[in-house]
Parts: C-alpha cells; sequence; structure tokens
C-alpha cells in the first residue's frame, strides 16, 4: 500500500512536471514529529 501510494505521488510530481515538496504533505511531517517525540521520550 505504501509503495502504491509513492507511485502515485511521484507520477503526479511527473505529470505536472513539480518537484516533491514535503511540506505539502503533512503525513510526512506528522511521523517525522512522532519519531522526534520518541527520541526525546
Amino acid at each position: 500500500i505504501l509503495a502504491r501510494a509513492w507511485l502515485h505521488v511521484i507520477w503526479r510530481c511527473w505529470q505536472d512536471r513539480v518537484s516533491y515538496n514535503p511540506a505539502r504533505h503533512g503525513a510526512l511531517q506528522r511521523i517525522l514529529n512522532q519519531d522526534q517525540q520518541a527520541v526525546v521520550a
């Protein structure tokens, strides 16, 4: 499922001719924040 999601993102970037912008995708930021909080705790 994860690979399919990434393929969709890569496909859209290719079709729209834009580079991937991590700030646009909030899920990545949530995961990174969870990992950072786990390290601190």
